[in-house]
């Protein structure tokens, strides 16, 4: 059975905050990756880091984490979601 990837993402320092905080706290799993969508960053460069975070196995079950529902983290994987359920 595969593990199911999780990726964290979020406004500014979001993500790498959840990490610091999870990492005081537990042996963070290396299927878990941590994304913050920083000052400046495009919405097209968050969606290519979704995609190297995906990897190789793009439709293996994944769940996102975002920190606002409608925001640009929440948007890209959405949208990537939808993608992923439509086989595209």
């Amino acid at each position: 059975m595969n593990e199911i990837k999780v990726i964290v993402s979020g406004h500014g320092g979001f993500a790498s905050g959840i990490q610091a905080a999870l990492s005081l706290l537990i042996k963070v799993p290396e299927n878990w990756q941590f994304i913050d969508f920083t000052t400046g960053m495009s919405d097209q460069e968050l969606h290519q880091e979704f995609v190297q975070a995906l990897g190789v196995a793009p439709f293996e079950e994944t769940v996102f984490f975002t920190d606002l529902a409608g925001g640009t983290p929440y948007n890209v994987a959405a949208t990537l979601a939808a993608d992923a359920a439509c086989g595209m």
